[in-house]
């Protein structure tokens, strides 16, 4: 009776994996103009398992035929989802295409000296005769070493203020505020491997690689 149930289980555990088998993918990730694109997250759906490309686009990742799905993703790009398959090829080149974004349009109106801004659509216009000019200048930041494998570190001409960090999909992971600091170091070492976004306060985002050794 007890060999009976033991080969009862492992029939259904052989049921389980049939098709299933563990494979390194060696692929490169590039654009529509064939060019390899640096700092590609690339993620196993629903874990945190996962890795970059390098200088050359390129990636290897062990994944499950059959059980994996990975999610290639890129600021600037649509989002590719990869499904695992037996007898797919373990080197080949995977394209990210561009995505679009249509920039609203902004309308300034005067009020009693006073500039509102208004979104409509695609272009800007404006009901004042003329307007002074003016200047939005990004602060000079550094941030170093890009990729990382643990930190960054972060130089200003002014005070840095407060930071988020994001991951592509939008979710903010966390906050930092540095005040009246010039210099600071964000340490990233317990968060997986991939492509992040630095959003200060004061309006500039830098992306951020993170590459595990």
């Amino acid at each position: 009776m007890k060999k009976m149930y033991f080969l009862a289980i492992a029939s259904i555990c052989g049921l389980t994996l049939l098709g299933q088998e563990s494979i390194t993918l060696q692929w490169q990730i590039t654009n529509e103009q064939n060019e390899p694109l640096i700092g590609v997250s690339v993620w196993k759906k629903q874990t945190t398992e996962g890795t970059v490309t390098d200088q050359n686009g390129m990636f290897a990742i062990d994944v499950v035929t059959g059980r994996d799905e990975l999610e290639i993703s890129y600021l600037g790009y649509l989002t590719s989802i990869l499904v695992i398959r037996k007898g797919m090829k373990l080197k080949n080149t995977e394209v990210l295409f561009s995505a679009e974004y249509d920039l609203p349009e902004v309308k300034i109106t005067a009020y009693g000296g006073c500039c509102c801004l208004r979104s409509y659509g695609t272009r800007i216009t404006t009901e004042l005769d003329s307007l002074p000019e003016f200047i939005i200048a990004k602060p000079n930041i550094r941030i170093f070493p890009i990729p990382t494998s643990a930190s960054v570190f972060l130089q200003q001409e002014t005070p840095l203020g407060a930071l988020d960090l994001y991951n592509l999909s939008g979710q903010k992971l966390k906050s930092f505020n540095f005040n009246e600091q010039l210099n600071a170091s964000i340490d990233l070492s317990d968060w997986p491997a991939g492509t992040y976004l630095l959003r200060s306060s004061k309006g500039w985002v830098e992306k951020v690689i993170l590459q595990k050794q």
